[in-house]
């Protein structure tokens, strides 16, 4: 999950900046340089740089040991294959050889022109196998001009140069070039990360309940001052990249567990202020879901206007196409339209260059070619009216300028828009009153942090605020969002989570029939919640169990009717909005969109991914999976049985809010959900009764268990660290079943964990 692309540095600390000249001149290694001629572009100031951080780095002189990795500095980083640093020497000059720096596995072209407005390639500069940056070097180039252009064409992302020389005269050998040993600004980023996570846990320990004020306010300078230095780096050395908020998400999370912790569980005499734990949550819970958000930085970037753009193009350019364009392309049609918008509109393209172009059938969803699909993608402009294919076209013409047209193929691999018909009714209405643009795309994305707002306080109107505060800080901290990039930027990515905060809170203050309602929406959605509607009659169950223990008989329906009339209200409830949300989405979209809803929902569940968070990935892995599975299928089976008796066990004496949330556990038990699915997470601090007025807000066994949902964002920071997606979603599912485990098994002993707490050690002899 990395992000790419750098911006230039907004700020310059002189402290930080003479340190590392210090540093660099220390570390340098030094060489001479009289035995190579000096470079034409030796102290050159780029004429145009698009996209380029740092671009006056690349003709310093001076270059990086060979090896280092592409973060060091100084070193210019291109943003993307449209990024491009030029330069003008000034008058037509002879170009006989040229040397560059840059990391290991990016192709680049340095490019010649004598107008600069028409340029050709001088040297395409390839890839070597040794890792890090690493030297090229052509000392037989014959050519004239006046411009030189350097761009990336082919790699990973990470397009990092540390140095450009090129030379009129032939070179038999590479040039002598001054080494340094650089830095990696990140890790100050990090450090100040860490410091301003290690003062507030000191702020935490040191300000105990009977401290003056003075002294707490006098303890509260120190993260003050490591906030403002965090800030501060944050500023300089702007953007930071995924590990670094992904170290922000974990240090806060961990930071919050202390937090809780000593709360409940430190010594009397050393009992920290509420005022000061509910400060150092509320610290934790906005940074973190500023830290959901990216810090700030947008995650995309548009290649038409060359500017990073908070629009999630991937994202919407499946749902706002599939959403706007229902009645015509279904669920299986999208890309069969899309390639002949693209035939029709891009000037030269063909059936046969674009032949061997790989393509999902969304029908059967195997990966199949354009020659494959040739007759349905003739086919697809009749699908449509004639004012209907153009708008279409329009439509689409925005995601292939702004996606680039590679990168807008490559996304003609992907699964497709699955959401329910209900939620694309609502869309479809959405996106047909907007057309398509970063502007309106940004305006629609901020429907879901709307929500989420509106979620987190009525959690603290339902709950209480250091409820909130912990599902604030789990919902920005946690990792299993990230494929890449996030739902930021999305258009109602959020919705079904916030109904379902929104129904808990309801059926809490005993508003049973709306908070029934709600989880139906929610349920009608992502179809997952209608675990959360099967959670609330378990607490019921295990009340007509007890019944006939006692009783010997069965209780009649009019005392079930009388006793358990709340769950009677939520039946009522989700059934009410089931009908309605049902007749909704049959009347904006086709009646058959449910069945093929349904169809498609299979085969996605038939098939191994690797982006997913699952116990089906857990032990059956992304690789042959099905073979593994059976392979270890009375394990597999076994998991499933354990997860299940306990989500029932806990049912017990639990509330009706707590058995939905105990009961949505499972969703990666019985289900195999695509990882952002599971950013459900932030809803299970719900399970905790927060109390108020009273010397402890939550019990011991609840205290356990917010701690141990935060400790589970702490750990997935070094999920970060594995490069392979299939790794990476592989540990994050066993971090989060080690999770699951651990609070179903404090939940279940909860009444013997808080005995065990409240019980007086005997008095001496």
């Amino acid at each position: 999950m990395m992000w790419q692309g750098a911006h230039e540095i907004k700020r310059v600390d002189i402290a930080t900046c003479g340190l590392v000249s210090l540093l660099s001149l220390t570390l340098t290694q030094c060489t001479t340089s009289d035995s190579s001629p000096p470079s034409l572009l030796a102290d050159q100031t780029p004429s145009r740089a698009v996209g380029v951080s740092t671009a006056e780095s690349l003709t310093d002189g001076k270059a990086l040991r060979d090896g280092r990795s592409w973060e060091y500095s100084p070193s210019a980083h291109f943003r993307s294959e449209r990024s491009m640093v030029e330069y003008d020497l000034g008058e037509p000059r002879s170009i006989r050889a040229a040397w560059m720096h840059a990391d290991h596995n990016d192709v680049y072209e340095l490019e010649i022109s004598n107008d600069g407005a028409s340029y050709e390639v001088l040297w395409r500069i390839p890839t070597v196998k040794e890792r890090g940056l690493r030297a090229r070097f052509n000392g037989e180039l014959d050519a004239v001009g006046r411009y030189l252009r350097l761009l990336p064409k082919r790699g990973d992302g990470k397009y990092a140069v540390s140095e450009l020389q090129v030379f009129s005269e032939p070179l038999a050998a590479p040039p002598t070039v001054t080494r340094i040993a650089g830095y990696v600004p990140q890790r100050t980023f990090r450090s100040q990360t860490l410091l301003f996570g290690f003062a507030l846990v000191a702020w935490l320990l040191l300000a105990v309940a009977r401290a003056r004020w003075w002294w707490v306010l006098l303890v509260a300078a120190w993260p003050a001052v490591a906030g403002y230095q965090l800030i501060e780096a944050l500023i300089v050395q702007w953007p930071v990249w995924g590990r670094e908020v992904s170290l922000v998400r974990g240090v806060v999370a961990v930071v919050a567990a202390i937090a809780i912790g000593w709360e409940a569980f430190s010594p009397k005499s050393l009992q920290p202020r509420r005022a000061v734990v509910l400060s150092v949550l509320g610290v934790c819970a906005v940074t973190a879901f500023f830290a959901f958000y990216n810090l700030g930085y947008a995650q995309f970037y548009n290649q038409k206007d060359e500017a990073r753009t908070f629009a999630h193009h991937l994202d919407l350019r499946q749902y706002y196409t599939t959403a706007k364009y229902f009645p015509e392309v279904g669920y299986g049609g999208i890309y069969a339209a899309d390639m002949a918008a693209f035939l029709e509109d891009v000037p030269g393209a063909t059936f046969q260059d674009l032949a061997t172009t790989p393509i999902r059938d969304l029908q059967t969803l195997d990966l199949v070619t354009v020659a494959d699909e040739k007759a349905t993608i003739e086919a697809a402009p009749g699908w449509f009216s004639p004012e209907r294919w153009a708008e279409y076209k329009r439509d689409t013409g925005f995601f292939r300028e702004a996606m680039g047209h590679d990168g807008y193929l490559d996304t003609l691999r992907d699964m497709g828009g699955n959401a329910t018909p209900f939620w694309l009714s609502v869309a479809h209405l959405i996106f047909n009153s907007i057309e398509p643009s970063d502007r309106a795309f940004t305006w629609t994305g901020m429907l879901d942090p709307l929500l989420l707002l509106g979620a987190f306080l009525t959690i603290a109107y339902a709950f209480g605020v250091r409820t909130m505060l912990v599902c604030m800080v789990i919902f920005g901290a946690n990792d299993f969002v990230m494929y890449g990039t996030n739902w930021g930027g999305a258009t109602l990515r959020h919705d079904w989570m916030a109904y379902l905060a929104f129904g808990a809170c309801a059926i809490k203050r005993e508003r049973f029939a709306l908070g029934g309602a709600l989880f139906a929406a929610s349920a009608m959605i992502r179809a997952f919640p209608a675990l959360a509607l099967v959670g609330t009659t378990l607490p019921a169950a295990w009340w007509v169990v007890e019944y006939r223990a006692r009783e010997g008989r069965f209780p009649s329906a009019k005392l079930l009717r009388t006793e358990r009339s709340d769950l009677l209200r939520i039946v009522i409830g989700a059934a009410l909005g089931l009908v309605v949300l049902l007749a909704f989405s049959v009347a904006v979209l086709p009646a058959d969109a449910w069945r093929t809803w349904i169809s498609k929902v299979g085969e996605l569940s038939i098939g191994a991914h690797a982006n997913h968070v699952s116990l089906r990935l857990l032990f059956g892995g992304w690789e042959s999976q099905y073979r593994t599975l059976l392979e270890r299928l009375p394990a597999y089976l076994g998991a499933i049985v354990v997860m299940v008796v306990l989500v029932i066990a806990g049912a017990r004496r639990a509330t009706l809010v707590q058995g939905a949330i105990l009961a949505l556990m499972l969703i990666p038990v019985i289900f195999y959900p695509a990882n952002y699915y599971i950013h459900f997470v932030w809803l299970l601090p719900l399970l905790a009764a927060e109390q108020r007025n009273t010397p402890t807000p939550v019990g011991p066994a609840e205290a356990l268990i917010w701690i141990a949902l935060l400790a589970m964002c702490g750990a997935q920071y070094f999920t970060v660290l594995a490069p392979d997606f299939g790794l990476h979603f592989w540990l994050a599912s066993v971090i989060l079943f080690t999770t699951l485990l651990l609070v179903l098994l404090i939940w279940v002993s909860r009444d013997r964990i808080n005995a065990l707490s409240s019980a007086k050690p005997p008095k001496p002899a």
